[in-house]
Order: C-alpha cells, then structure tokens, then sequence
C-alpha cells in the first residue's frame, strides 16, 4: 500500500511539473508574439506606404491568430484538469437554479440576435452522477452554440424529460445544421468543423470535446444529429437517475 501511494504521489508531482512546464513555455512564447504584434502596429502608424501596410496587417493577422490558439490550448488544459480531478458521486441537481444560470447567461444575446429560447421540463430536481456545476456549463455551451449558429428568428428548444430510471436532456435548434456523417468529428479536440457563427462568431474548436469528456466521465451518452445542412440541429444527454 505504502509503494502504491509514493508511486501515486510521485506520478501525480510528474504531471504537475509538465503542466508547470507548459505553462510557463506559452507564457513566454505570448510575450515574442505580443512584441511581434505590437511591432507590426507600430509600422502601420508611422508608415504611409501601402504596400509595408499590408504586410504588417499580414503580421498582425497571423500574431492574432497565434495567440489565439495558445489561449484555446492552455484553457483546453485547465478545464482537462479540473474534469480530471472532479469526483464522480451522485448528487441532489437542482434544475431551477440551471435554468435560472442560462436565462441570465443568454438574456441579452438571444434578444440582440432576435431569437427565442423554449424550456421544456417535466422535473425540478433529480440524483445524478455529475457536478452540478459541470452540467450547467455543458448545457451554456450547448446553447451558446445553438445561439452562434441560428438566424434572425429562429427557435431554440431546451428539453428536459425524466423517464423512469433514465434522464434525456437536449438542446435543438433551427440553425444551420451539420452533416450527419461528420458527427464523431465534432466531438474531436481542435476538430476542423470549426465554423464561424451567422453574425461571424468565433468558435474554439474544444467546446463540444469538453462537453463530451464531462458527460463521459459522469458516465452519460452525449450525441448530436441534424437534418442536414440548413436544417437545424440537436444534441441529446442522457444521464441514469438514481432515487
């Protein structure tokens, strides 16, 4: 028992010092890219010249771009960690105070893009083995999508429905919809059906991998399924309630 701990600790303070280490790398690799940036900004103020303009903008465009992926990565680790660390026991999840998280969380951007969110639910608590605090942040970013890739107009549909043993949670939309055969891609760390939303949001690329890892890990089933394209998607949740 003894060796079993002081090979746990020991591999536990081995993967600390690698996340330290990459930490501190991107660290330092943001501040070349930052000064980079800053240096192509700089030319583009003082410089007339159309031609210098454009590479610089070239510059800033690739600078942006870069430190970008370094945020993504580096959040992609955190929220990995904290999945990791998550103890998986069953827990009293209350779905008014989550309903009452994203309400706020989307008021003014479902207001702005001209959408309506409808919350369907049959259940005002259930025992799940999940974070309460997890599952409200897959449902966020589930909506979050839902908002990015919807019209002027659209409807988005969250449902939640207990059924006997089982708990179906899901989250459907009129938006652009998705080919049905790339659907184990979109689930994929930095997947390359990134798209950018219908008021040109910016996706990550990690979202739906995270979300896929929480409800993995609490041992859920989390898929998706469309229409095709440009006719709107669903992605379901399904999660055993115990008494």
């Amino acid at each position: 028992m003894v060796n079993i701990l002081q090979t746990t600790t020991t591999t536990e303070n081995l993967l600390k010092d690698k996340q330290d280490l990459i930490f501190l790398l991107t660290h330092d690799m943001k501040n070349y890219i930052m000064k980079t940036n800053a240096l192509a900004e700089l030319l583009i103020q003082e410089n007339r010249n159309n031609t210098i303009n454009y590479y610089s903008n070239q510059i800033k465009l690739s600078t942006n771009n870069q430190l970008n992926f370094i945020e993504t990565f580096l959040n992609l680790l955190r929220e990995k960690d904290e999945i990791a660390k998550e103890i998986i026991k069953i827990r009293r999840i209350n779905f008014n105070e989550i309903i009452s998280k994203i309400n706020t969380e989307f008021q003014n951007r479902l207001s702005n893009k001209k959408l309506t969110l409808i919350i369907e639910t049959n259940l005002n608590e259930a025992y799940l083995k999940i974070n309460q605090t997890l599952l409200t942040r897959v449902l966020i970013n589930l909506i979050d999508n839902a908002i990015k890739f919807s019209n002027s107009d659209n409807k988005i549909i969250l449902k939640i429905d207990k059924k006997h043993a089982k708990l179906e949670i899901s989250v459907s939309d009129e938006g652009i919809g998705f080919d049905n055969s790339n659907v184990n891609e979109m689930f994929k760390k930095f997947t390359k059906m990134g798209r950018v939303g219908t008021n040109n949001e910016k996706s990550t690329g990690i979202g739906l991998y995270l979300c896929k890892q929480i409800i993995l890990k609490s041992e859920g089933i989390l898929t998706a399924e469309s229409f095709g394209n440009g006719k709107g998607s669903k992605f379901i949740i399904n999660l055993k309630v115990y008494k």
